[in-house]
């Protein structure tokens, strides 16, 4: 949605669901796959909507930021349970494209993704013993 669009959603009488629209939003015209930019995202499309500016620690900001972040936690939970991994070593493997949109490292076998998720399993394994 451009921002006009989403400007023209606080016209009177305005009655449409418009979750399609915002779904086609974030997946494919803002397209950033970081949930913190994704929160971000949210509190601002909110800010242009209604007009109302949020403080960085408000609670609707929070509540942005933690949707955001549990869709990412939950997304990396299925693929984990689908491929038979532990989600907290895939996640820290994966955090390298992740974190790395605009400069992606480069793509690596399933039986590499799989070596360096058992490398980081071993490392929290000791990090844990170490508390």
């Amino acid at each position: 949605m451009t921002d006009d669009e989403i400007e023209g959603c606080l016209d009177d009488g305005y009655d449409k669901d418009i979750g399609d629209e915002l779904h086609i939003h974030f997946g494919d015209t803002y397209g950033r796959w970081d949930w913190c930019e994704i929160g971000d995202e949210a509190q601002r499309i909110y800010e242009l909507a209604t007009g109302e500016e949020l403080g960085e620690y408000s609670l609707v900001s929070s509540l942005f930021n933690a949707v955001a972040a549990q869709a990412e936690h939950g997304a990396y939970a299925a693929v984990a349970a689908a491929l038979g991994l532990d989600v907290k070593p895939l996640r820290i493997v994966v955090a390298a494209w992740h974190e790395n949109q605009d400069a992606l490292p480069p793509p690596v076998s399933f039986s590499k993704l799989k070596k360096l998720i058992e490398k980081d399993k071993l490392w929290l394994k000791q990090l844990h013993e170490g508390e």
